[in-house]
């Protein structure tokens, strides 16, 4: 979930209360604490950080690496089922379908032939992540809103916004101004410092985060102690979910700790925080679209993942990142092109055509997007 989520001149309705379908999880409490808004993420951090002094574990590095495998990178192949699904989503997202695919097939061809592609390709992929990141935050954020018959004001939705998009501009300029906050290496491929920019615009995008934290900070508190009044609806004096607030906590701290801890804090979040919070709607989405009877006919809960459409979307989805993440990379092998090489090729374009297609899927704007993610 990205950027397009929706607009600030587009009221977004919650769930209406007499709805009796309408869950207020996306699963239910318990998946949800662990999946979708960071319970899991949470746990392995502290018990690594605090406990084992930030030292490396053989069985948490195992844990985050088939996190990585089942979750990261199977979440970026479930967009191209999504998109891919069927005749009709395939004319719907034509620009994304054959032009953005037809430009990142391009991409990969000349990063093969061309010596030096694959770290610019990273560069650009990890330019992009804070933004990506912090956008299904607030989507996820808001939807949990939604679904909890809390209406947000404009200047609530702007204040949540904002805050997401100060650690979005945060994380960019570290990267670009400091040298330990670029990275040096991911898949085995160097990473370029794009840099050093003059620290003022760090230093100003650090204050402008502080300030949309106090901002932010401030709507949550007003919220728990508004009162409902004859001029203020039940909807509008509801306090922010907890479960949005730590969707927001979760995502903004993956780029506001310092080195020691978000390098551990990197080890979970992007596969259980991350990659598990987006399959679970992804496959929830495709589920009730699959549903013969509608998406007002399927029933809310954990138990549609356990259906047909739903198992096998996830399986297609695995399957899939299987075969773009290791199998192509192996078969290529036989090319003459080295296995890490075209890894790190196919990782980054397919996930900057993951993170670029993501902006027109899901718009909690578009009432049928609504539909299917509060039923």
């Amino acid at each position: 979930m990205t950027a397009s989520i929706t607009t600030f001149s587009q009221p977004l309705e919650p769930a209406p209360q007499s709805r009796a379908t309408v869950n207020p999880w996306i699963l239910n409490p318990v998946l949800d604490t662990i999946f979708g808004f960071g319970g899991l993420v949470w746990l392995f951090f502290f018990f690594h950080y605090f406990f084992l002094k930030g030292e490396g574990s053989e069985t948490l590095l195992a844990v985050s690496a088939v996190g990585a495998l089942i979750f990261a990178e199977s979440h970026t192949a479930s967009t191209i089922l999504t998109v891919y699904r069927t005749r009709a989503t395939r004319r719907l997202f034509h620009n994304y379908t054959f032009g953005l695919a037809t430009i990142g097939i391009a991409l990969i061809l000349f990063g093969l032939v061309i010596p030096g592609s694959a770290p610019i390709y990273i560069k650009i992929y990890l330019l992009l992540v804070p933004h990506h990141f912090m956008n299904q935050s607030y989507g996820i954020a808001l939807l949990y809103c939604m679904k909890r018959s809390c209406k947000l004001g404009q200047l609530e939705r702007i204040s949540i916004r904002f805050f997401t998009q100060s650690v979005a501009w945060y994380a960019i300029f570290k990267q670009l101004t400091y040298r330990q906050w670029s990275g040096n290496s991911l898949l085995n491929v160097e990473i370029p410092f794009w840099g050093p920019l003059p620290e003022v615009f760090c230093d100003t995008s650090e204050k402008v985060l502080l300030v949309s934290v106090l901002t932010l900070a401030g709507v949550v508190v007003w919220r728990s102690l508004r009162k409902t009044s004859e001029t203020v609806s039940d909807a509008y004096s509801a306090p922010i979910p907890i479960p949005a607030q730590l969707t927001l906590l979760t995502g903004a701290l993956a780029f506001t700790m310092g080195p020691a801890a978000t390098g551990i804090y990197w080890l979970y979040v992007s596969a259980f925080f991350h990659g598990t919070q987006y399959l679970m709607i992804a496959a929830a989405k495709y589920a009730r679209e699959s549903n013969e009877n509608g998406v007002e006919a399927s029933k809310p809960g954990a138990g549609i993942l356990l259906k047909g459409p739903a198992l096998k979307f996830l399986a297609l989805s695995l399957m899939l990142s299987l075969l773009f993440y290791h199998g192509i990379p192996g078969l290529v092998d036989n090319l003459g092109f080295t296995v890490l090489q075209c890894g790190a090729i196919m990782f980054a374009i397919l996930n900057i055509f993951h993170i670029i297609t993501d902006s027109a899927i899901w718009k909690l704007g578009d009432r049928k997007t609504r539909e299917i993610l509060l039923s």
